[in-house]
């Protein structure tokens, strides 16, 4: 983007006042004269914009970031666009598996809101697919729903886009195993029948004209006992009526010809190729030009075969020409579209896939190149379907995908196309959308620049590094910067072991060698393990770096389940085995281990969690300060035999020394977390009965940090729930508990943090985006998305995409709890970052160009918001924009929120 473009806005914004940060230019801030330019500010600006709470009232945790589409978790199988409503634009209709299937009404600019309640029947089917269509000749879109196994479904519109069941009267009794439905006229009678793909009898219904069917399966369709997944209907042999191909799992695909009244044969033997392919999706299109029906077969689900393009000879026989046309993948494929998104003429292809989404540009002639690392965000999602539209009214088609997981829903995700088939993520959250089996993570500053990154390790993939853009979105940097390599990975700590000023990584491995990465001061880590590290292949669940023999470098601490190790370091990094003499020879059950000095006596002593599914005593052992420890459990430890996953450390009750969190997991059944007080000479007591709330969740991580800025320690506890075969994976509510100051907790879930039924296994706190507060990130397991909930304290934040000529809104939280009046935030705009100490109030991240009208957030709902309508000047494409707020709490308390940023995009 020519420099120009950028001053061009730069001066656009600045058509206004700047006195208020006018004083910040230094590095130093007079309040009395801030406090004076701000009064003046107010008094100039003249508007104040009140707006309703509009999102997550009253939380003070919420996932945040781009919500072009309503945030859900569901089993989405199937989606379906069509203006519903009558109001030129395309709504989206979302297929749900044992959920409740969703109407998205479109502003007209795509952004798209929840209007199920009141437009939908209320359902709970196991949908597979939906189609829209005029089945009964009133000139609205009705819906047809396919189930598995369950009745399929038949919802008439009233031309307002509000569905009424029209089932029992209008479609046939049924319980078939539908996997797909396809809508056209197949007799030439000029209404729409319906054909369904089913594992094993598909099917035909024909249409009365007015949305009345009838099934003519028995007179009209082979007989066959296929399980299809997909069927598509259309004119492969140019003879005016239309024709179905059927995708079938494992078996051949089917052709059935049309004789134009709607009555089919089975030509497959002499026009499809054979092939016994995982066949999970079909779709019909003239990919060559040549003006016919080409297929694409998409295989591999779960399976990940090769998918295939079959072209047509133009009499509907068709020949094999995958290879040397379309890539060579196996991306485990369960959608597809056909539709020309980069606007050169020609149909183009999309995957849904079991993960990584792809597109395929075609050259015009039928040859498709993957261009999907240049043009499609990276995702992790299980995406079972896909659909092509212009959501937005600017002429090219956007894409959204419909994303399901083996046991939990994942969100479904809208990508708007640029105009030249490069999609940008306009439901992307903070953290890269990265499913796996999270089992620790770390908040580091990796790369020197002030914020914290994040480590994540996997047990069954590839560890990762997030790289903090120091305003609280990360980026996935794990391929230049992170030894690759699968390890069964359970802990993770960090730490200077090396003496070089920047952290390394230690990794504690389930059943292979634990590792040490090595940080070269920019966050790209080495694999130094062969040379600095002992051999060994346990069972590592938990790592603690310390120094514990007052040399002054890190030593290190392993849990196993066996014989806990000690690794002393030489202070360049090369540890040593050390545990014989210097650590009790205890075969416990260790799930968790920390380090900290409880007894006072300045040297590092150690806790240990102990596990097992039937409980054992969990120990302490105290550190002679040279590195020696010794077993002071039975006079310092209660009694107990809980099965501990977590601990964690921290002065609680404002007495001067570490006390002691457990989290306790009963694994089907739950237990009581425990909080043990430090009598400030490492003995302790269980005071769980009178300050902690009697719960029994099954707990695997726990966290101490003061996220609501009272001065006391908070605890945020993570929990998990068995899977199974039989009943999936429930999750359990993750916890949030209040300190009172002096160590007493007070469950604040339910008005502070986000419901939901997560599969956690790690919880971090730290301040991601620079605002003086604590966010909370959630690692997940079981393919569930890792999540960061971001502190509400003071925050800022851009719900929606920045575009040209197109509303962009900000909203401003205040739930610092100070005062039941309503606080105010001054919104400035600016095209330059900053980044300025502003003692007390903050860090000045931008230097301020425009400001925008003041927002009065209205308590206790505290949010408020203020929308700008972005120049409509294509030449600003490109360029960044910032913005930060002054936010004023209880009438006298400054400070600064967040910096967001956005792209103006086209």
């Amino acid at each position: 983007m020519p420099n120009c473009h950028v001053t061009a806005f730069a001066d656009f914004l600045t058509r206004s006042h700047r006195e208020l940060f006018a004083s910040c230019r230094g590095r130093s801030l007079d309040r009395g004269r801030f406090s004076q330019a701000l009064l003046a500010a107010i008094l100039m600006a003249g508007i104040v914009v009140a707006l309703p709470a509009q999102v997550h009232p009253g939380l003070h945790f919420a996932e945040l970031g781009k919500r072009h589409l309503p945030v859900d978790l569901d089993q989405t199988r199937a989606l379906a666009f069509g203006d519903v409503d009558g109001d030129g634009d395309l709504d989206l209709v979302v297929g749900n598996w044992g959920q409740q299937n969703r109407l998205y009404r479109n502003s007209g600019t795509g952004t798209f809101t929840d209007g199920t309640a009141g437009r939908m029947p209320v359902d709970a089917d196991r949908t597979t697919s939906l189609v829209l269509g005029d089945v009964d000749g009133d000139g609205d879109l009705d819906l047809v729903i396919g189930n598995f196994q369950q009745q399929n479904r038949l919802y008439r519109n009233d031309g307002t886009g509000t569905f009424t069941a029209a089932t029992t009267s209008r479609l046939p009794l049924d319980n078939d195993g539908t996997t797909s439905v396809a809508m056209g006229d197949v007799d030439l009678d000029g209404d729409l029948d319906l054909v369904f793909g089913n594992f094993l009898q598909n099917r035909l219904y024909l249409n009365n004209g007015a949305g009345t069917f009838t099934d003519a399966t028995a007179s009209r369709m082979p007989v066959d006992s296929d399980n299809t997944n997909s069927v598509a209907l259309g004119d492969v042999d140019g003879d005016g009526d239309l024709d179905v191909v059927f995708g079938n799992g494992g078996q051949q695909n089917r052709l059935h010809r049309n004789d134009g009244t709607g009555t089919f044969t089975d030509a497959t033997a002499s026009r499809l190729p054979v092939d016994g392919d995982s066949t999970t999706s079909v779709a019909f299109g003239d990919v060559d030009g040549d003006g016919d029906l080409d297929l694409v077969f998409g295989n591999g689900g779960l399976f990940l075969e090769q998918s295939r393009l079959c072209l047509n000879d133009g009499t509907g026989t068709y020949t094999d020409a995958t290879a040397g046309r379309m890539p060579l993948a196996s991306s485990g494929t369960l959608s597809l579209a056909f539709g020309d998104f980069d606007g050169d003429g020609d149909l183009d292809l999309v995957f849904g896939n079991f993960l990584q989404n792809r597109i395929h540009a075609n050259d015009g002639t039928g040859t498709f190149t993957d261009v999907t690392p240049s043009r499609m965000p990276v995702d992790g999602d299980q995406t079972a379907a896909v659909a092509l539209g212009d959501v937005d009214d600017d002429g090219d088609l956007d894409l959204v995908a419909g994303n399901t997981s083996l046991y939990f829903g994942q969100a479904n995700r809208l990508h708007l196309n640029d105009g030249m088939g490069t999609f940008t993520d306009t439901t992307a959250g903070r953290v890269p959308t990265v499913g796996g089996r999270t089992r620790a993570m770390a908040f580091v500053d990796v790369d020197g620049d002030g914020d914290p990154d994040l480590v994540i390790v996997d047990e069954q993939h590839q560890n990762r590094l997030y790289l903090n853009n120091g305003m609280g979105s990360f980026t996935d940097a794990t391929a230049m910067r992170m030894p690759f390599g699968n390890h069964a990975s359970t802990a993770v700590a960090a730490g200077d072991v090396d003496g070089d000023g920047d952290p390394d990584l230690v990794i504690g491995n389930h059943g292979q060698q634990d590792r040490l990465y090595l940080n070269d001061g920019a966050g790209v880590f080495t694999d130094a393990t062969v040379t600095r590290m002992p051999a060994d292949s346990e069972e590592t669940t938990a790592v603690a770096l310390g120094d514990v023999d007052g040399d002054g470098s890190l030593d290190m601490v392993l849990g196993t389940w066996g014989y806990n190790r000690l690794y002393l370091n030489d202070g360049t990094g090369t540890f040593a085995y050390a545990t014989i003499g210097r650590l009790p020879l205890v075969s416990d059950a260790t799930t968790s281990v920390a380090l900290g000095d409880v007894d006072g006596d300045g040297d590092l002593d150690l806790v240990v969690g102990n596990g097992g599914p039937l409980g054992q005593q969990n120990r302490l052992y105290l550190n002679s300060g040279t590195g020696t420890f010794a077993d002071a459990t039975a006079s310092r430890m209660p009694v107990g035999t809980d099965t501990t996953l977590a601990l964690a450390f921290g002065d609680v009750d404002g007495d001067g020394d570490l006390d002691l969190v457990i989290g306790n997991s009963g694994y089907y059944g739950g237990q009581q977390n425990r909080l043990y007080q430090n009598n400030g000479t490492g003995t302790f007591t269980d005071v769980t009965a009178s300050r902690m709330p009697v719960v029994g969740d099954n707990t695997t991580s726990l966290v101490l940090g003061d996220v609501d800025g009272d001065g006391d320690l908070d605890l945020v506890i993570g929990n998990f729930d068995e899977c199974s075969a039989w009943t999936g994976c429930s999750g359990q509510q993750n916890r949030l508990y209040l300190n009172h100051g002096a160590g007493t907790f007070t469950d604040a879930t339910a008005s502070r943090l986000p419901t939901g039924s997560d599969q956690t296994f790690a919880v971090a706190l730290g301040d991601v985006d620079g605002d003086g507060d604590l966010d909370l990130v959630v690692g997940n397991g079981h393919g569930q998305q890792n999540r960061l909930h971001m502190n509400l304290q003071r925050q800022l934040d851009a719900a929606h995409l920045l575009r040209a000529g197109q509303p962009y809104t900000l909203d401003v939280y205040s739930r610092a709890g100070l005062s039941n009046a309503s606080d105010l935030a001054f919104p400035y705009l600016s095209t330059t970052r900053r980044s300025i100490p502003v003692r007390p109030y903050g860090t000045l991240g931008i230097d301020p160009m425009a400001p925008l009208p003041l927002v009065l957030i209205p308590q206790p709902a505290g949010i408020g918001s203020v929308t700008w309508t972005v120049p409509n000047n294509p030449a600003f494409a490109g360029v960044e924009v910032f913005a930060q707020a002054l936010l004023i709490q209880a009438l006298t308390d400054l400070r600064l929120t967040n910096v967001t940023a956005d792209v103006v995009l086209r």
